[in-house]
């Protein structure tokens, strides 16, 4: 999960797009541009993503549910 500068929200990132984070699941998002980000993910838990963890995600970060 990252912040945009200036930003209130945060965003799950994905291959192609930053899908906002909100109490009811994922919302549609924006496309993935360059710059800088807050990092908002521990540390520890981006490592184990890295290494190949793949999380389960709620069903709205594909467009459903």
């Amino acid at each position: 999960m990252v912040r945009l500068p200036g930003a209130e929200e945060v965003y799950l990132v994905t291959e192609t797009r930053l899908l906002p984070w909100t109490p009811h699941g994922y919302a549609p998002g924006r496309p993935r541009e360059p710059g800088t980000v807050e990092l908002v993910t521990p540390p520890s838990t981006v490592d184990v993503l890295l290494a190949g963890y793949q999380p389960m995600l709620h069903p709205s970060a594909f467009g459903t549910g």
